[in-house]
């Protein structure tokens, strides 16, 4: 063999080696560092999901508490009454013109075969007022220190000229009879 083939051959061989190397032994490196930096990409949404979920679970069970320090109302009549009584004093407060307000039965919230002791209770309020009256209503209602959830708004213009805007709400409070058991059970524990 001349020094020429010898250093074809040498270089052939070397080319085949790194061939073989990279084939069997870089590009699968590559791919798995691919693969290992999009794993991680996933882990990393998966944990900013469950922090979201944490941070929210957090705040509804802070608001939770709040609902429970401030009083989950006992039975039927008293949670219409604070509900009642609340819209009524933010209609007055906001300038919502002639607030009528309708209420409606009881119905339990438990699920099919479950019992959880909450009942719910609707409400229909229909007035009239500005946007801004109409708004700060809203805000009231969604900052309400007892369970009082909007389940439909409905805002009319009452005709073209004025700004007088038609507003009908669908609300719902929730009370839980149970909460009066165990406020008893509570006080007895105390007094003992």
């Amino acid at each position: 063999m001349t020094s020429r083939e010898r250093l074809l051959a040498i270089l052939t061989g070397i080319t085949v080696t790194f061939g073989a190397l990279a084939y069997f032994v870089i590009f699968p490196l590559l791919a798995s560092y691919d693969q290992m930096n999009q794993d991680a990409a996933q882990m990393q949404s998966k944990l900013d999901e469950a922090n979201v979920i944490l941070d929210l679970q957090t705040h509804i069970e802070n608001r939770w508490e709040s609902y429970q320090n401030a009083g989950l109302n006992s039975d039927e009549e008293l949670a219409t009454g604070r509900a009642m009584g609340f819209i009524t004093n933010e209609c007055d407060a906001v300038g919502i013109n002639s607030p009528r307000i309708r209420y409606g039965n009881a119905r339990s919230l438990a699920r099919r075969g479950e019992e959880n002791g909450f009942y719910e209770i609707t409400y229909t309020l229909t007035g009239s007022g500005d946007l801004a009256s109409i708004q700060a209503l809203l805000w009231a209602i969604d900052h309400a220190s007892f369970p009082l959830r909007i389940a439909k708004c409905e805002i009319r213009s009452n005709n073209q000229r004025s700004n007088e805007l038609t507003l009908t709400l669908e609300l719902s409070t929730i009370f839980h009879p149970a909460s009066a058991d165990a406020a008893q059970a509570q006080a007895t524990e105390e007094n003992l």
